[in-house]
């Protein structure tokens, strides 16, 4: 659940509707609003930029504090699926369309960020209409955009914020404050055979139970459990299919 913020810390969410100017994307408007933030909120220096998959847990100021007036955005790391350096497609479709990124290791994901709207305003080279002008469907709406304008102005968060729901998150510490971004290992979404129960689906779990009151069952239990048993004995399968290793690296004894 998410505590209270520290005695004299001020939270404020903002609340628009989507600009009809923009683009749709898969239908959405909203989803590239944070290109435009730097205009809709004229009177705001900094903000927490998240998406709705984002889970806070401890004391969300802890991220605050971490403002860097040098760089127009802090964002979480783009962490590419187990058997891959980077996330391959984005920075292919950067390439092919002459926007390549000059150092892929430094691709990031906007899902959680702290955007510097203060410097975003100051920067003349920051168009995201005229990259979109140019590029009228990037593979991702928002990130694609500011992956490519913003090089080299970017700080990468640490790891605790912004981490990867199929990632393995063992190092994380619980104890301090955290974001978890359920990108692919998602508690509403326990539809295929590979998707095991791990520690990321748990804290979800307990986070509606304490914060919402939803008391519920984890779907397909029963088969996910005997599976879990059966690859917990054989590991060569886990080792045999990149997808079932993906998720069950994270997996917990949680029976």
């Amino acid at each position: 659940a998410v505590e209270k913020a520290k005695p004299g810390t001020v939270c404020l969410r903002h609340r628009f509707e989507a600009d009809p100017a923009l683009p749709l994307w898969h239908g959405s408007r909203i989803t590239w609003s944070r290109l435009f933030l730097h205009q809709m909120l004229p009177d705001v220096d900094w903000v927490i930029s998240a998406d709705a998959d984002v889970l806070f847990s401890g004391d969300v100021a802890a991220l605050w504090e971490l403002r860097d007036d040098r760089y127009l955005i802090m964002p979480s790391k783009d962490r590419p699926l187990p058997w891959m350096k980077w996330n391959e497609k984005a920075i292919a479709w950067h390439q092919d369309n002459g926007c390549p990124i000059r150092d892929p290791e430094r691709y990031f994901c906007v899902g959680l960020c702290l955007l510097n709207l203060k410097g975003l305003r100051e920067e003349k080279d920051y168009d995201p209409i005229g990259f979109l002008k140019q590029h009228p469907e990037p593979i991702y709406p928002d990130q694609s955009v500011l992956n490519y304008l913003l090089q080299g102005r970017q700080k990468i968060l640490p790891n605790e914020w912004g981490a990867f729901s199929g990632d393995d998150n063992r190092a994380i510490d619980i104890a301090r404050p955290f974001a978890l971004h359920f990108v692919s290992d998602a508690p509403w979404k326990r539809t295929k055979v590979t998707q095991l129960i791990s520690e990321p689906v748990l804290w979800w779990h307990r986070f509606a139970a304490e914060t919402l009151g939803w008391k519920f069952k984890v779907p397909g239990w029963w088969w996910r459990r005997a599976l879990y048993v059966f690859l917990k004995k054989n590991p060569w399968v886990v080792g045999w299919n990149s997808r079932l290793r993906f998720h069950f690296r994270n997996a917990v004894e949680w029976m």
